[in-house]
């Protein structure tokens, strides 16, 4: 993996300007993995650092795009820079459907064998940086939830928390089989336009039955993308638990 340090700070006309007692954010740049599947393929992921070394990692997260043809790139959004913080590895995978594999996983939208690299990467997650299950989190986005649910009915002990953003319907009642037991959020726009607030609360609810702790939250004057920082604060306080 590539570590190699890089400082974020703030430079105005060659001069370093931080507040006063606030230390510069060492960060890494992010490495590039093929992990591979237990069919033979590999997902091509995007994995950042927050901590140089690996076994300094104390939590990891998976972000699960939606789409399912989103492709997902190396850009360091405020999705990543929490990380930087919080002794936190982020996996941001384009799993089978999204890049990597041509157009005939294209047109499959197999969301099982979606589910497959899911699992690979949460197995790379374990492996690489030792986290044990409870110290992963998955956030989905959209229709990033089907093949999240469709592996948890596989293994629903295999991470502890799940946030799910801007929820999309599940496709063939995917959420019934899973028995997924960890901390479960749910986020959702006032004016989504895929989905209203009150049928992604009966999704959530459906969804989440079986976790052991649940909490869903619409947000006021948000559509299917989030765009506010209070927004997001809260979607970080379910992705970074105190």
């Amino acid at each position: 993996m590539n570590h190699s340090p890089t400082v974020f700070s703030m430079d105005w006309l060659g001069e370093r300007r931080l507040p006063a007692g606030q230390a510069e954010v060492v960060g890494t740049s992010p490495s590039f993995e093929e992990i591979p599947t237990v069919d033979g393929h590999k997902v091509p992921t995007i994995v950042w650092s927050g901590s140089p070394k690996a076994q300094d990692v104390q939590r990891g997260v998976i972000y699960v795009h939606g789409g399912p043809h989103l492709q997902e790139r190396p850009m360091l959004d405020g999705r990543v820079l929490p990380s930087m913080l919080h002794n936190t590895v982020v996996a941001i995978p384009n799993y089978r459907g999204s890049t990597g594999y041509g157009a005939s996983w294209e047109r499959g939208e197999d969301y099982s064998e979606q589910a497959l690299d899911l699992a690979a990467v949460i197995t790379y997650m374990k492996e690489t940086f030792r986290l044990s299950g409870d110290k992963i989190t998955v956030v989905s986005s959209s229709t990033g939830l089907r093949p999240v649910f469709r592996f948890l009915q596989q293994a629903p002990s295999a991470f502890g928390t799940l946030v799910l953003t801007s929820l999309a319907p599940p496709q063939n009642d995917v959420c019934k089989a899973a028995q997924f037991k960890g901390a479960m959020f749910g986020f959702h726009g006032e004016r989504d336009p895929i989905l209203s607030p009150q049928a992604a609360r009966r999704e959530f609810l459906l969804c989440s039955q079986s976790a052991q702790t649940r909490e869903f939250r619409v947000f006021s004057h948000e559509g299917h993308l989030f765009h506010r920082t209070s927004s997001w604060a809260a979607v970080f306080a379910a992705v970074y638990p105190r």
